[in-house]
């Protein structure tokens, strides 16, 4: 089996390997490889679309990118896992994908909640990005008394009401999905992620200039100078 030589971009994404044979393509293994590193399958020889999944994946990550569901997950750490100076990726959605994050009216006070919360559980937000249907955050503590998770689950039980009392068609799905960032994980690839999604989208042509992007009790021209 060759060996995988690759170009990868700054973000970390594969740009093509051109030293994987066809057939070395179609291995799971080989495969999962290619999918952690965002491996665009359009690009793959079609001898190999003989699987269906990898056809349907290439398919639908060409046509409707931003469609792609984002999977609940229950939370399997214990609590005190997420307390301290811990950071936590997470991503929230909307119930049926709904689109509700795309006026300022209704994007402005779910801000200032997250704003609260995190002040309140003496974090901070490095970065947030208010997609049309999903939310994209990462919650940093200060230090031992700082609870990120805390401060994500009183936002999300607050908003929550916020719908039910502004728009009662719209809700949360029942949880969220979190990644804890640690020491051995590059916590700026999660930013580069984030930064890259309204672009993805075609919401923007620029990460700053969409509205709906931006960071809590930090600045964000300072998260992106440690890029």
């Amino acid at each position: 089996m060759p060996v995988l030589r690759a170009e990868v971009d700054t973000g970390g994404a594969l740009l093509f390997a051109p030293d994987v044979e066809p057939h070395c393509r179609r291995m799971p293994v080989l495969r999962k490889k290619l999918e952690r590193f965002h491996f665009n399958f359009a690009n793959v020889e079609p001898q190999c679309w003989r699987m269906p999944v990898l056809r349907e994946r290439a398919t639908r990550g060409k046509t409707e990118p931003t469609d792609m569901p984002i999977r609940e997950k229950k939370h399997r750490l214990p609590e005190e896992a997420y307390w301290g100076a811990k950071r936590i990726s997470i991503t929230a959605c909307i119930a049926d994908r709904g689109r509700v994050f795309t006026r300022p009216e209704v994007v402005a006070p779910f801000v200032e909640l997250l704003r609260h919360w995190t002040q309140e559980k003496n974090c901070y937000v490095s970065i947030y990005c208010f997609m049309p249907d999903h939310l994209h955050v990462i919650i940093g503590g200060n230090d031992h008394t700082s609870r990120p998770k805390e401060a994500m689950d009183e936002f999300k039980e607050s908003t929550s009401r916020w719908f039910l009392e502004n728009m009662p068609d719209a809700h949360w799905q029942k949880d969220y999905h979190d990644h804890l960032i640690r020491i051995s994980d590059d916590w700026r690839n999660h930013v580069r992620y984030i930064l890259r999604n309204p672009v993805r989208g075609a919401l923007c042509e620029f990460p700053l200039e969409y509205p709906y992007l931006g960071s809590i009790g930090v600045e964000i021209a300072d998260v992106l100078g440690e890029l």
